[in-house]
C-alpha cells in the first residue's frame, strides 16, 4: 500500500473530485481530528475551561486553588481585552480617515489586527476590515458561514466525509464575492485552514490580489502557495522561498506588521535570573504535507524530551527555577501535569510582556527568535536531533539548522550548557537579515483589482 496516510488514501478510495476538494479545504481539520486529540492540545486557556478545571481541583490546597484563580483572572482579562479591540478597531475604521475617503482602498484581514495598523494602513488611504466585523448577525450570510463550519465540529469523523455536505460550497464563495467584490485585497495569516482558503478561491475568482503574511521564520509556505503574494519579515526569508522555486515578485519584505520600528538592540540580557523556556507545536507540521513518513516519526511525547533536556541542563549550571511556556497548541494544564512544579512554572503572561521580564529565552525554531531580540533578551537556539532535523526528525531550516555564521545553535545538552557558560550573545546587527521594519509600501502597489488574473 503506497497511499498509508489516510487523507491521501480517501482521495483514491473515492476517486472524486469533489473530495479531492473537501479533503484540500478540510485537511488541518481532519488531521486534527484524527492526531490533535485527547488533553494534550488546547485550547485551554480560555476562561470557561479554566474555571472548569478549577472546580475538578477544589480539593486540592488552597495555594493551588490562588494559582488557578490568577490563571482565570488572566484569561479573563485577555478577553475583556479582545472586546475592547473590537471594539475600538471598528471606531478607527471610521474615524481614522482622510477627508478625500473616496480614495480609500478596501482590505480584508481574515485575523485580527491590531489598532496600531489599522491607524498605520489609513494614514496610506487603506481601511482595514476584520472579518470578526462580519461573523454577526448583521451580515447574516457571512455568519452563516462560519454557523456552518462550527457545526461540523459535532460530526464523526465518517459523517464529515459524506459529500452532501458541502454542496454549498460554491454558494459560500458566491456570498463572499457579493459581500466583498468591491475590495482591494485579502491577507490571510495562513492558507492552511478552511476559512482562509475559501476565502481565497473567491478573492482570487475576482481578480483581486490576495496576501498570506508569513509566520516569523517558519519557511514553509503550505503545501499549495494559495495565495499570490507572500510577505515576510526580512530579506534572509525572502531568498529562502525564492531558492525553493517560488516567483522573486510574489515574495514581497513587508517586515513585521506589528513592529514599525526594528532598531539595533546595543546588548542582550544574558543572566540566568529568569530563564524562559519554550516548547514548539508537537504537531503543526504535519499540516504541511500528504507524506506519511512525518505522520508516522511523530511522537508527541517528545514535547517533554525536549522539556526534560532543558531541564537537565540548566539544573546543571546551577538554576533553581525556570518559567515554562509550551506552545499555544498545546493546553498548559497538561504540560503542568508532567514537570517539576518545583523547577518549572507554567508562563500565562502575554509573550510581549513575558519577554521583556526574562534574562535568557531558551527555546527550538520559532519566530519568538527574533522577538526575543528585538526585546534585548539573548534567545538560545536548542535543535536536538540528528543530521540537521529537530527531535521530532523534521528538517532544520535557516538560520535555526547552523548556517548563518552570526547564529551558534546548540544541537546537543553539552552544546547548550557550553552557550549559557560562555555567556553567548549576538551582534548588534543579528537583526537585519530576519526581520526590518513594517513598510506598508513594500506592497500597497500590489492593492487593487485587477483586469486579468496575477498569475
Amino acid at each position: 500500500m503506497e497511499n498509508k496516510y489516510l487523507l491521501a488514501y480517501l482521495k483514491e478510495f473515492y476517486s472524486d473530485p469533489r473530495m479531492d476538494r473537501v479533503l484540500d479545504y478540510f485537511k488541518v481539520d481532519f488531521d486534527n481530528y484524527l492526531y490533535a486529540y485527547g488533553s494534550q492540545f488546547g485550547p485551554y486557556d480560555n476562561l470557561e475551561l479554566n474555571i472548569e478545571h478549577l472546580y475538578k481541583e477544589k480539593g486540592k490546597e488552597k495555594a493551588g486553588i490562588r494559582k488557578r484563580i490568577k490563571k482565570c483572572w488572566n484569561s479573563l482579562y485577555a478577553y475583556t481585552r479582545h472586546q475592547a479591540y473590537l471594539m475600538m478597531s471598528r471606531r478607527v475604521s471610521k474615524t481614522t480617515s482622510t477627508d478625500n475617503s473616496e480614495s480609500f482602498k478596501k482590505v480584508l484581514f481574515i485575523d485580527h489586527v491590531s489598532i496600531k495598523v489599522r491607524e498605520g494602513f489609513a494614514k496610506n488611504n487603506i481601511r482595514v476590515y476584520c472579518i470578526e466585523e462580519y461573523n454577526n448577525k448583521k451580515h447574516s450570510d457571512i455568519h452563516n458561514i462560519f454557523e456552518w463550519y462550527d457545526s461540523l465540529s459535532n460530526l464523526t469523523f465518517r459523517e464529515r466525509l459524506e459529500l452532501e455536505r458541502y454542496d454549498c460550497l460554491d454558494r459560500f464563495i458566491d456570498v463572499i464575492r457579493n459581500n466583498f467584490n468591491d475590495f482591494d485585497g485579502l491577507f490571510v495569516g495562513n492558507d492552511e485552514y478552511f476559512m482562509p482558503k475559501l476565502f481565497i478561491d473567491a478573492f482570487k475568482s475576482m481578480n483581486i490580489p490576495t496576501y498570506n503574511w508569513s509566520h516569523g521564520l517558519d519557511a514553509t509556505i503550505g503545501m499549495r502557495k494559495r495565495t499570490d503574494y507572500t510577505l515576510v519579515w526580512g530579506p534572509a526569508l525572502k531568498g529562502k522561498f525564492v531558492k525553493d522555486g517560488n516567483k522573486d515578485d510574489s515574495i514581497l519584505v513587508s517586515g513585521n506588521i506589528n513592529y514599525y520600528d526594528v532598531s539595533n538592540v546595543l546588548g542582550f540580557r544574558d543572566s540566568l535570573d529568569d530563564v524562559l523556556v519554550l516548547t514548539s507545536a508537537t504537531v503543526a507540521h504535519i499540516r504541511h504535507t500528504w507524506d506519511y513518513a512525518s505522520f508516522e516519526k511523530w511522537d508527541r511525547s517528545l514535547l517533554l524530551t525536549y522539556i526534560y533536556s532543558v531541564e537537565k541542563v540548566l539544573k546543571s549550571v546551577g538554576v533553581k527555577h525556570a518559567r515554562l511556556r509550551p506552545h499555544p497548541i498545546n493546553n498548559k494544564l497538561w504540560v503542568d501535569k508532567f514537570i517539576d512544579t518545583s523547577f518549572f512554572s507554567i508562563d500565562y503572561q502575554p509573550l510581549e510582556k513575558s519577554l521583556e521580564s526574562a534574562t535568557l529565552a531558551i527555546g527550538p525554531t520559532s519566530s519568538t527568535f527574533v522577538e526575543a531580540l528585538h526585546k534585548g533578551v539573548t534567545y538560545l537556539v536548542y535543535e536536538p536531533g540528528r543530521n540537521k532535523r529537530n527531535i521530532t526528525d523534521i528538517p532544520l531550516v535557516a538560520p535555526f539548522d547552523g548556517s548563518d555564521p552570526k547564529i551558534d545553535v546548540a544541537f546537543t545538552e553539552d552544546q547548550l550548557k557550553n552557550l549559557i557558560e560562555t555567556k553567548y550573545s549576538y551582534g548588534p546587527n543579528v537583526l537585519e537579515d530576519y526581520m526590518v521594519p513594517f513598510d506598508i509600501n513594500s506592497f500597497i502597489h500590489t492593492l487593487g483589482k485587477r483586469d486579468n488574473k496575477i498569475r
